[in-house]
């Protein structure tokens, strides 16, 4: 079963919406309280600000925040293929069999399918993963 996963937050200073309305109809083991109006909360001046913190562990739970797979990963399931070669091509040989797959399928992504083999070829070793992806394409092929 799949869960929809809400929070409410209210700005401690917050002259738009009353608490009433944002806070009180969900229990409380789902309301966040963050210093700031109700700009502040909607404009982040940082991502340091706690509004900015509370979403990120309300989209990402207890999955790590931060590090290139992870935004690859965002990327490539948006299909925002550019984004996740900007941050996976420059560290092949730092990429596990995850990252060699997720950077194989932004470069089929960006309409670049004989360098992804070839990468895949270069750099799959034995990892059963990406040698998978690769035996998938030449199969296609």
């Amino acid at each position: 079963m799949c869960r929809f996963q809400c929070t409410t937050v209210a700005g401690d200073q917050d002259e738009f919406v009353p608490s009433e309305s944002s806070l009180y109809p969900l229990p409380a083991a789902h309301r966040v309280v963050v210093p700031g109006n109700h700009l502040e909360i909607v404009k982040p001046t940082s991502s340091a600000c706690f509004s900015v913190q509370v979403l990120l562990k309300q989209l990402i739970g207890d999955a790590a925040s931060a590090g290139l797979r992870n935004a690859a990963a965002l990327a490539i399931e948006s299909r925002d293929f550019v984004h996740a070669l900007r941050l996976l091509e420059d560290h092949p040989s730092e990429l596990d069999s995850e990252g060699l797959v997720q950077l194989a399928l932004a470069l089929e992504g960006t309409g670049r399918q004989p360098e992804a083999m070839e990468f895949l070829e270069k750099y799959a070793g034995n990892d059963t993963d990406p040698m998978g992806v690769l035996a998938g394409r030449l199969k296609r092929r």
